[in-house]
């Protein structure tokens, strides 16, 4: 909600609509359907005062959000990037959600601190919270190699390597067991983290097939 002089209604409308237009013709292949609208409200029981509405904006707009840097190792794939997903002003406070993610845990780190820094300028408290660590890919790793070529031998195709950017539950295990080689695979899903999340069913049997074949083909310690 914002608040406005009765007067400057009209100058009000006309920003609205020209961020309308410069926003539709900036995203209208991502999202064809953008539109802006400003409608009466009650008006609010308390305002931010003009000083905290500078802060909090200029923070909102130096904050760094989506990539912030790709991989040096593998090409194409972003290895650290953040999201400012949600922002909240409730009861007087400001609350603003952000997550950081890296490969690189280093660089997840770094990236932390720096919003960190941004938010303490203005006073505000900031609490880091669960995180996913980063998990640095092995081209040279063991269980990889002997996946490969397990996948060719009962599929007589070579398969795909991917490197995602996301939190995975091996950056877990690996900040607690550097030592462990170790890969990430599954059957296909579809809407995942999401109320249509569903897996492909034809997958499952394929997904567990070149497991069992795996664990097979690893030598013996």
């Amino acid at each position: 909600m914002i608040a406005i002089p009765e007067a400057s209604q009209v100058a009000c409308d006309n920003i609205i609509d020209q961020c309308s237009n410069d926003l539709t013709e900036e995203l209208s292949v991502v999202e064809p359907n953008l539109t802006l609208t400003l409608s009466n409200s009650a008006p609010a029981a308390e305002l931010m005062s003009l000083q905290d509405q500078s802060k909090w904006v200029a923070a909102v707009n130096a904050c760094p959000n989506g990539a912030q840097r790709m991989s040096d190792s593998i090409e194409g794939v972003v290895e650290t990037s953040l999201n400012m997903g949600v922002l909240t002003i409730n009861e007087g406070k400001v609350k603003a959600h952000i997550l950081p993610r890296s490969l690189v845990g280093s660089c997840n780190d770094a990236l932390s601190d720096a919003v960190a820094g941004l938010f303490r300028m203005l006073d505000a408290e900031v609490i880091f919270s669960d995180s996913y660590p980063g998990w640095k890919p092995d081209p040279d790793s063991q269980i990889l190699a002997i996946m490969k070529r397990v996948y060719a031998e009962l599929y007589a195709q070579a398969p795909g390597v991917k490197v995602v950017h996301a939190g995975l539950e091996c950056g877990l295990l690996g900040s607690k067991y550097p030592e462990w080689d170790m890969i990430s695979f599954g059957p296909t899903i579809n809407f995942p983290h999401s109320p249509d999340e569903k897996v492909h069913i034809q997958s499952v049997a394929k997904f567990w097939d070149l497991l069992v074949a795996t664990l097979k083909a690893i030598p013996e310690a």
